[in-house]
């Protein structure tokens, strides 16, 4: 019973982290605790790279056909990869099935995957389905006993996946009323609120966080930092988010525009509406984060008066790539990854 317990509780694709804090010395540090809650849902790594082969093992004879084979596997339980390409980008010495044909790497294309021989692998679109796995194989030529001089030579064949996936967040931010703080101090009672954010799955994270003090303060102004965070074991195509493809929304409510209320994006941003926002300039990601943080500023914050809330939770959402009306996934980046294998040609007369 627990073994089937402990199995259960693997296949569950949502990480969920909580942690409460308190808050420094600001207004209603004394009063206000914030519960964060954080929801990962599905993969990081959408895609991966298995059982990778070679047939005939290493070593090979020169001029010997080579089989380069391996499986592509979406991981993910809920979403499709979109627009899946194999590369096989660096493989010195080889050919394409033939002794007459080009070198793999003297153009890129030289040697493309297939499915079966004869037949290309994903013609574009190649979507790969949740738990869906592709073989791919390389059907190459080893160099001939010319090429590599007659000595025993081992040459790495490097390829790489990508595909296009896209990366939302929710993030529920709670606004807290001056005037409750002031009770609870003359009472002498707590207020603990929640903060939370849902993570879509894939490679590309985008996190939220107020800047400062850890909850917004109604009536005061309030800044919301952005960033990217790239959690899989490849990396973005080019290393950044293309124009157009980031966009971040919040709420009319969460402003007093009677008072003034505006929103003002970073200046690699600019305004769809009031409240939308998308990148009007690439988004660069250097060592696995966005290079430059999001800092959105909120002026005139509604401070709950009007309906005498003593506190009230707001979602913001942002997003790269989308979902269409039917649920399907509009890509908003592409990620690559990349992985190896050696093979060892050696003429049969060296022992």
């Amino acid at each position: 019973m627990i073994m089937k317990l402990h199995l259960a509780l693997l296949l569950v694709p949502i990480i969920f982290i909580a942690g409460c804090a308190g808050i420094g010395d600001i207004f209603g540090g004394n009063i206000v605790t914030i519960n964060t809650i954080d929801n990962v849902n599905g993969q990081r790594d959408i895609l991966a790279i298995r059982s990778i082969e070679t047939i005939p093992n290493s070593p090979v004879l020169p001029d010997f056909p080579v089989l380069l084979s391996f499986i592509v596997e979406n991981q993910d339980k809920f979403s499709e990869a979109k627009d899946a390409k194999v590369d096989l980008f660096d493989a010195p010495i080889f050919r394409k099935d033939d002794p007459a044909k080009p070198l793999c790497n003297s153009a890129p294309g030289t040697c493309p995957p297939e499915s079966q021989q004869g037949v290309a692998w994903c013609t574009a679109p190649c979507n790969i389905l949740p738990g869906e796995q592709k073989q791919v194989n390389f059907y190459l030529q080893a160099p001939s006993d010319t090429d590599i001089a007659g000595i025993r030579t081992t040459a790495a064949m490097n390829f790489k996946v990508s595909y296009d996936y896209n990366a939302r967040l929710t993030y529920l931010i709670p606004i807290v009323n001056r005037q409750e703080i002031l009770k609870r101090q003359i009472s002498g009672e707590k207020l603990s609120v929640q903060e939370s954010k849902s993570h879509s799955s894939g490679p590309i994270q985008v996190d939220a966080s107020v800047f400062g003090p850890q909850y917004i303060l109604g009536g005061q102004n309030a800044q919301i930092i952005f960033k990217l965070r790239n959690v899989g074991s490849g990396e973005v195509k080019n290393n950044k988010i293309d124009i157009g493809k980031m966009k971040i929304s919040f709420p009319a409510d969460i402003l007093d525009v009677s008072k003034g209320g505006k929103i003002t994006p970073p200046s690699d941003f600019t305004a769809v509406t009031a409240t939308e926002f998308e990148n009007s300039k690439p988004i660069e990601i250097f060592k696995d984060e966005s290079r430059r943080s999001i800092l959105f500023t909120l002026t005139g914050v509604n401070d709950l008066s009007a309906n005498n809330e003593p506190f009230k939770t707001f979602e913001i959402t942002a997003s790269i790539g989308g979902i269409d009306p039917s649920g399907n996934i509009l890509p908003g980046y592409t990620y690559e990854i990349k992985d190896s294998t050696s093979l060892d040609v050696n003429p049969f007369r060296n022992v």
